[in-house]
C-alpha cells in the first residue's frame, strides 16, 4: 500500500482528514491493524474523521467494525451520509429507478447490489448497463472503479458528498482539511 502522506509542508496544519477506504486504508477490503492505531491517534488530537467510500453501509459495516473513529461516512459515492455517533443515514440522492433495477434482473446483470441511492454491479455489464439506461431515459451517470462499477443519478459522486459533508461543519474545519485518494483526486485545502 502506497504512504498515505508523501510530503509534508512546514507549518502546515489541517483540522480534518477526509479519506477514501478501498485501496486508501484497506487493501483486498481489509485495514491493517496499525492503521486503526493511526486513525485512533489522529482522533485522539482532536481533528475530524471523514471517511469517503463507494461503498454502501451495510457493505461497510461488514468489513470495518470501528466506524466510530470516523466524525461522519459519505457513502455510496457520494449519494449518502452516515453519522456512526448516531446511526443515522442521509440520502442526498434519488433512490435507484425500480423499473431500471428489474429490467437489469431480468437481463441477468449479476452481482447486483441495490443501496439507498447506488446501483452496483461488474464493469463487464457495462453495455447493457448503459443501453438500459438509454432504453428507459434515465438520467444516470455509471462511475468505473477497477472491476466494479457503480450507477448513481448524473452528477453524483465522492466530491459532491464530500462536499454537501464539509458545506455542513464549521468553516474552519471544512478549509483544513486533508483529503486522501488513491487515485487522481488528492484535495489538500488549507487555510
Amino acid at each position: 500500500m502506497r504512504p498515505l502522506i508523501r510530503w509534508q509542508r512546514p507549518g502546515t496544519k489541517f483540522r480534518a482528514v477526509a479519506t477514501d477506504y478501498d485501496g486508501t486504508l484497506a487493501s483486498d477490503g481489509m485495514v491493517q491493524p496499525e492503521t486503526l492505531r493511526a486513525l485512533s491517534r489522529v482522533r485522539l488530537s482532536n481533528r475530524k474523521m471523514v471517511l469517503v467510500t463507494g461503498r454502501e453501509i451495510t457493505s461497510l459495516k461488514e468489513v470495518l467494525s470501528q466506524l466510530e473513529l470516523f466524525d461522519l461516512i459519505v457513502a455510496e459515492n457520494g449519494a449518502v451520509l452516515y453519522s456512526p455517533s448516531s446511526r443515522t443515514e442521509v440520502p442526498l440522492a434519488k433512490a435507484p429507478v425500480p423499473a431500471f433495477v428489474k429490467r437489469l434482473q431480468e437481463e441477468g446483470v449479476q452481482p447486483l447490489s441495490v443501496g439507498t441511492a447506488v446501483v452496483a454491479t461488474l464493469r463487464v455489464h457495462e453495455t447493457t448497463v448503459l443501453r438500459l439506461i438509454r432504453e428507459l431515459d434515465l438520467d444516470l451517470q455509471a462511475s468505473m472503479n477497477r472491476e466494479s462499477m457503480m450507477i448513481l443519478p448524473s452528477g453524483v459522486n465522492k466530491v459532491t458528498g464530500q462536499n454537501q459533508e464539509s458545506a455542513q461543519k464549521p468553516r474552519e474545519v471544512s478549509d483544513s482539511c486533508l483529503t486522501l485518494f488513491n487515485d487522481t483526486r488528492l484535495h489538500i485545502n488549507f487555510k
